[in-house]
């Protein structure tokens, strides 16, 4: 309620078209995903994960043929890529023939294996006694995708997951390798991704001009921001005098080579510049949901739930400096499975 409030306290405050309230209906899908799943009763959360796990499972194994036919015919599903990521201009996008959203899938069904605590039926029997295979699977088809955000995030996901699971004499000395691979990781990322990360971080490339100019948007409207549609939002192409009045290169907002991201690539700058300090809000709902009780739940025989719901919140914040997390397909699934782990009294 507070974020609706708000969201049009802005609208009004910045005197903003129809465009703008039709923007703050999409950027709240996942409180509206948050709240239909999470105030469903504790039968229909078991229910619904089941049917989640055979969607999960349709949707790998569909993307293993998929993935196989991207290097056996890829004139049918892909492009060579303008910077240079891939196989001789080939990335993987599974079921979703696209590499970032896959990329994020991927990485969502990492969290979730290394939870699967044991097989409550024979719906688990399977992913539950192949999942240590199945997610190495995950870590090849997400090197594949060469989406380096994911990979770097997928990595330290499986490392620092075994470093607390490994039981021994020797549980140390993998801790202290954990903690080498922090530095290790950014000398192997440039390594891998020299060519493309000259072509990113230059004050050329779209994405460092939508950062820079989303602070610029922040700091002209502080502290209550520009207000829905007017930054970095897909209505915000429809209502251009933002843009305008501070003279924000045209390509941020008018189309850009296909080399480059969406209009939303840096999605949390996106949220600052329209919401200003308002984003602390959504900070607040995510921090909540973080602290939430989950005591008693009907998944938690077989899942682990506090390490999951960590996992997610935290992948969330990461994925949001450069992705619209909250409002693609991967982000609302996870917004779904986050309601199903966390009590339903949690208001916004």
């Amino acid at each position: 309620m507070i974020y609706f409030l708000y969201s049009f306290f802005l609208l009004l405050y910045n005197t903003l078209p129809l465009t703008s309230y039709i923007q703050v209906f999409i950027t709240s899908k996942f409180l509206f995903v948050f709240y239909y799943f999470g105030l469903k009763s504790k039968i229909y959360k078991y229910q619904f994960f089941k049917i989640f796990i055979r969607i999960f499972s349709i949707l790998f194994i569909l993307s293993i043929v998929i993935n196989v036919l991207y290097f056996i015919v890829p004139n049918l599903y892909i492009r060579s890529n303008q910077d240079v990521r891939g196989i001789n201009g080939i990335t993987i996008g599974g079921i979703f023939f696209s590499r970032t959203v896959y990329s994020g899938y991927l990485v969502f069904c990492i969290i979730l294996l290394l939870n699967i605590k044991q097989h409550v039926n024979k719906l688990f029997l399977f992913i539950y006694k192949y999942k240590l295979q199945i997610t190495c699977l995950c870590l090849l088809f997400l090197l594949l995708t060469f989406t380096r955000k994911d990979i770097l995030f997928g990595i330290l996901i499986i490392v620092f997951f075994l470093s607390f699971k490994i039981k021994s004499k020797f549980r140390p000395f993998y801790q202290f390798g954990c903690i080498a691979l922090i530095f290790i990781v950014p000398f192997l990322t440039d390594r891998l991704f020299g060519e493309i990360n000259q072509q990113t971080f230059t004050e050329d490339q779209v994405r460092t001009q939508i950062f820079f100019s989303g602070l610029k948007v922040f700091n002209y409207y502080a502290p209550f921001g520009s207000g829905p549609g007017t930054f970095g939002s897909i209505m915000s192409i429809q209502y251009q005098n933002v843009y305008r009045e501070l003279d924000i290169a045209e390509r941020i907002y008018l189309g850009f080579d296909q080399a480059y991201g969406p209009i939303f690539d840096v999605f949390i700058i996106s949220l600052l510049a329209e919401y200003g300090l308002g984003i602390i809000i959504i900070i607040a709902f995510f921090l909540t949901i973080q602290k939430a009780k989950f005591n008693y739940l009907s998944v938690t025989p077989f899942i682990n739930v506090r390490m999951t719901k960590n996992l997610l919140l935290f992948y969330i914040a990461f994925a949001s400096i450069s992705v619209p997390i909250l409002i693609n397909g991967v982000g609302l699934f996870i917004i779904a499975i986050l309601a199903i782990l966390t009590n339903s009294k949690i208001r916004l």
